[in-house]
């Protein structure tokens, strides 16, 4: 399976398939496009059945694109319900997916997740200080144990380092998040947010589904007995000792031994 993706969506008419499919390619969301003059469709809308003739826009991209093209298609698009379709391609000659993914501008994720962090947590601390200084501890941890994930996983992984907290500690919607990030990096911070009635035996257990998220919240919790060590705080790590066999028993999986063995370590 390839990272690049084909988008299907309907269109009224030839004409404005090809209006909005130049302004995804100029804005480089889009490589290519294609165009099916005519289908004949027939579906349920207003609790009546419908046919109508319509107008087939394909478009391929990447799939981290694919949030910013559904974006940009829901302005643009006549249809109060766009069909907007994400496609897998399971493979194609390398020259052309090498063409296809030359064509395309990729989004500095990792900054714009820094910048909408620090935007929503302005008002909020860590202690005596702003909760930036977390946050950035924690983003050098993941880049201090990143050797320990797959390469694919990198960039899901700096983007969490920055984001794991917006959906359970500021107004941050989930929807929002996924306008703008890749869906991989939605996953991880969905996981990673504690919902108020969720058991730590239920939460822990739904972070170690995923293991960006796993390794995530080991540097976060890394970041939080260190923090709590300099200058001490026994409340706070008496809190990390009592979830630590929650670690152990979730979390506690390879290749994040060292993590763990570190946090151990500390609260020992």
């Amino acid at each position: 399976m390839t990272a690049f993706r084909m988008i299907y969506c309907t269109m009224p008419d030839p004409e404005t398939a090809t209006q909005l499919g130049k302004v995804l390619i100029s804005e480089r969301l889009a490589a290519c496009m294609n165009i099916v003059p005519q289908i004949q469709s027939s579906y349920w809308w207003d609790q009546k059945l419908t046919d109508d003739t319509e107008t087939v826009l394909l478009l391929k991209t990447h799939e981290y694109l694919f949030p910013r093209i559904v974006a940009r298609i829901c302005d643009l698009h006549p249809y109060e319900c766009p069909c907007i379709l994400e496609l897998p391609l399971s493979d194609g000659n390398s020259e052309y997916l090498q063409w296809l993914e030359s064509h395309l501008e990729f989004p500095d994720f990792i900054t714009e997740a820094k910048t909408l962090a620090s935007g929503l947590h302005t008002n909020q601390k860590y202690g005596d200080q702003p909760y930036m200084v977390h946050l950035e501890m924690v983003d050098k941890l993941v880049n201090q144990f990143i050797y320990l994930l797959p390469s694919q996983y990198h960039l899901f992984a700096q983007t969490a380092s920055w984001l794991h907290d917006v959906l359970e500690d500021t107004g941050y919607t989930e929807i929002e998040l996924q306008k703008r990030f890749p869906k991989q990096t939605c996953q991880v911070v969905k996981l990673l947010s504690k919902h108020p009635n969720q058991s730590y035996d239920e939460y822990y257990a739904n972070i170690a589904s995923n293991p960006v998220a796993v390794y995530v919240k080991l540097c976060d919790r890394l970041a939080n007995v260190r923090s709590s060590l300099f200058p001490r705080n026994d409340e706070k790590l008496n809190r990390y000792k009592l979830h630590q066999q929650n670690v152990q028993a979730f979390l506690n999986i390879s290749p994040f031994t060292k993590i763990v063995a570190e946090i151990e370590s500390l609260l020992s």
